[in-house]
């Protein structure tokens, strides 16, 4: 149905061609999918050129076909890079950012090595560094959707620290807090499905607090690196929030926020409600 998180070879960590991925998601009944190639700035140097931007751009936007793209970035940068960021992001027209934390202390906490050295240094407490750290982000970080808010449970588990939603709920809900605040998205990351925690990137309870805290914008993401994991986990992750009572989940278009009741009127796919 929707997946506002693909990458394709044009990121570093990833395979296959942008009409790999159409192709399976037409195949696959998708209706709207989001492009979010890496845009980091943690270990690279930060006066970079933006050519795989500016290639992601042309092919997305040169798209015309049955479903819907969109062209997004996955940004994850620090605070000192932020005026060259904003400048940046003049030259290349982003529907959207989706704002990540994959480095915390020098250490990625996205890649199973780096997590165990990660726990190693800071054991149980990791976690409250990590979430400090995704506040601070979400404070002072320039995006649209806060993506995969405890990505930290990734490899955790690995090495016998397993995480524990109720255990640092205080910490969730001042970022969610900050969310709202802010009139920010929340990702809802299904790729967690598929890995150690066989949940998702946070968990649906982490969703409804998002909600009853005021959130008003869920976007849902597979965060695929190759063709055959686009959509997955996503209809799944829609229908069990439907069934949570929430029924909007938003798209953006040219940074702005659509939602779309994905219930909608029989044979007549999405309702869309500007925002």
């Amino acid at each position: 149905m929707i997946d506002l998180h693909i990458h394709t070879e044009l990121s570093p960590d990833a395979k296959g061609t942008f009409d790999q991925y159409i192709s399976f998601a037409i195949e696959h009944g998708l209706k709207i999918v989001g492009f979010t190639e890496h845009w980091d700035f943690d270990r690279f140097d930060p006066t970079c050129n933006f050519d795989v931007h500016k290639k992601s751009q042309e092919i997305c936007r040169g798209y015309c076909g049955p479903i819907e793209v969109l062209y997004g970035a996955e940004i994850g940068y620090h605070r000192i890079y932020e005026d060259y960021v904003t400048k940046c992001l003049d030259e290349v027209k982003l529907d959207f950012i989706l704002g990540s934390v994959h480095e915390v202390e020098g250490l990625m906490i996205s890649e199973v090595a780096e997590t165990g050295e990660f726990f190693s240094k800071f054991g149980k407490k990791g976690f409250q560094v990590y979430f400090e750290a995704v506040a601070n982000f979400a404070q002072d970080g320039i995006f649209d959707v806060l993506g995969h808010l405890d990505v930290i449970k990734r490899f955790s588990v690995l090495y016998d620290f397993p995480f524990k939603e109720e255990q640092h709920k205080m910490q969730i809900l001042e970022i969610l807090d900050i969310l709202v605040a802010r009139n920010k998205a929340l990702e809802i990351n299904t790729s967690g499905l598929r890995q150690p925690p066989g949940a998702s990137y946070p968990s649906l309870k982490v969703a409804r607090w998002f909600f009853e805290r005021g959130g008003k914008y869920i976007t849902v993401g597979s965060d695929s690196h190759e063709p055959a994991m686009t959509g997955k986990g996503c209809d799944e992750t829609i229908q069990n929030l439907i069934n949570m009572g929430i029924i909007d989940i938003t798209i953006f278009k040219e940074r702005y926020p659509v939602v779309l009741n994905v219930i909608g009127e029989p044979g007549q796919g999405f309702v869309r409600k500007l925002r």
